[in-house]
């Protein structure tokens, strides 16, 4: 279960708050979470941090998608503990791979990241 601050900061916000309940009732689409969105890199972050450390969603596999696309800024996502990191301009080939790869993933049980970048 995560930690009691880290929780209860991350609820803090409305945002933030939007973007967990969307999560944490089940799947969803692109759709439903851009509109609670745009969030801050910290606020991503830190609500990754609380979908691992709750058991309820430790399992989702979640992909980060940014124009950032430094080596440093790949590392800092995948540490964060995205499941893939991709980067803009979009390559199809690469975004199906990682679909694939979380696909499977989840089918298989295993928790999900961090992951390689794809």
């Amino acid at each position: 279960m995560a930690d009691a601050e880290t929780v209860l900061d991350a609820l803090g916000d409305a945002t933030r708050r939007r973007v967990l309940a969307l999560l944490r009732g089940g799947e969803r689409t692109v759709a439903d979470l851009t509109g609670a969105l745009p969030v801050t890199q910290s606020a991503v972050s830190q609500a990754l941090r609380v979908l691992r450390n709750d058991p309820v969603t430790a399992r989702i596999p979640v992909l980060a998608l940014s124009a950032n696309a430094m080596p440093g800024d790949i590392r800092r996502g995948l540490s964060a503990g995205f499941f893939r990191y991709l980067t803009k301009p979009i390559d199809l080939d690469v975004l199906l791979a990682a679909l694939d790869a979380a696909w499977r993933s989840g089918a298989a049980g295993e928790p999900p990241g961090p992951g390689r970048p794809a």
